[in-house]
């Protein structure tokens, strides 16, 4: 499901943009080879002339099924390949079947559809080289992405990575400044009218390095590359697991993993109090047409939402997190909505939303 959303949304979106991320001109999609490298970074300063060629061919070829790790920032995800044609990929939960492109590159194709990410390699990585994928043109001018000979940068970049599990939709937020620092934010969407921020996501900080076409972001102690090539800037990379690697990739997963998690440590007893005795009742709102009138009696939650003139009644429980409610449904399913509490007042400041696990 998540994949036709997907390649719905990115129908739609070529009407107004023409490539990946911020929309730039050009054809985004691989030639399936690990030849993806420009012939002209005229945006690069001439003390990145040390770039590799990425149409060398690889000294032995590449044995595709294995176990992958996003390496990515903001992503965790982890590709099993068989050697019987299928995979499994968790967060977002899939499987399906790849097919191999030119010897080196696959395609991740889920089950029921006609077709899906597709991988290239380049050096130790491989890059998501179609859909959405990167970082093209900057907010402030359009223009592509481009170093001094410090290999810094003051440009900051807008990209749509993909749609969530209830059809808002992922943008990733990136700016670099000329000290060698940066700062990545993922935000959810609202996909009607005006895209408007429904969450602003997880923020990191660090410093970045460009090596070659390699650009590395330092968060904490961990590194985590992108790629630099073709003017673009891609950023859904993955490694596949070796036995020299495995200990690195799977302590970025960890951090990761327990960064996001902190966010949903309920709150101290006393503070949960306060803000409980405050959501006590019934409130209601409606956005795009749809009505949700929510209940709250003590800790256990209730939510009516009608659209069309038909209704969908869900219940759970909740607790209170630091800067939301978080409702756990009774189907396992759940959902937040933001708040603030200052001075002791109590304010809505979110929708109701899916929580991806």
């Amino acid at each position: 499901m998540k994949k036709l959303l997907s390649l719905a949304l990115a129908a739609a979106l070529a009407l107004s943009l023409t490539a990946c991320g911020g929309g730039s001109g050009g054809d985004d999609k691989s030639s399936g080879s690990s030849s993806s490298k420009s012939g002209d970074n005229s945006a690069v300063s001439s003390s990145s002339s040390s770039q590799g060629d990425a149409s060398e061919p690889q000294e032995e070829e590449r044995e595709i099924p294995g176990t992958y790790e996003n390496v990515s920032l903001f992503l965790t995800s982890t590709i099993q390949v068989s050697e019987n044609g299928s995979f499994d990929r968790t967060k977002p939960d899939e499987k399906g079947t790849y097919n191999i492109i030119n010897g080196d590159s696959f395609e991740l194709v889920e089950k029921g559809m006609g077709n899906g990410d597709i991988f290239t390699p380049y050096g130790d990585y491989y890059y998501r080289s179609n859909l959405i994928c990167s970082f093209d043109e900057d907010e402030e001018y359009g223009l592509a992405p481009s170093f001094d000979s410090n290999g810094h940068s003051t440009q900051s970049f807008d990209a749509y990575y993909e749609p969530t599990n209830d059809g808002n939709q992922n943008y990733v937020l990136f700016t670099m400044k000329d000290d060698g620092t940066y700062t990545l934010q993922k935000q959810i969407r609202n996909t009607k009218g005006f895209l408007t921020v429904v969450d602003q996501g997880d923020t990191y900080e660090g410093t970045y390095s460009l090596d070659g076409d390699v650009l590395t972001l330092t968060w904490k102690e961990f590194k985590f590359p992108l790629l630099f090539l073709d003017g673009k800037i891609y950023f859904d990379i993955i490694e596949k697991q070796t036995p020299e690697n495995t200990a690195d990739l799977e302590a970025r997963r960890t951090a990761l993993e327990a960064f996001r998690a902190e966010k949903f440590i309920p709150v101290d007893d006393a503070l949960a109090s306060e803000i409980v005795s405050c959501v006590q009742g019934e409130w209601e709102y409606s956005s795009n047409n749809i009505n949700y009138v929510m209940l709250f009696e003590g800790n256990n939650f209730n939510v009516t939402t009608t659209a069309g003139g038909a209704s969908l009644n869900s219940q759970g429980t909740y607790v209170v997190c630091k800067d939301f409610v978080l409702i756990t449904y009774d189907t396992g399913k759940r959902a937040r909505i933001d708040y603030t509490y200052e001075n002791g007042e109590f304010n809505w400041t979110g929708y109701l939303q899916g929580v991806q696990d």
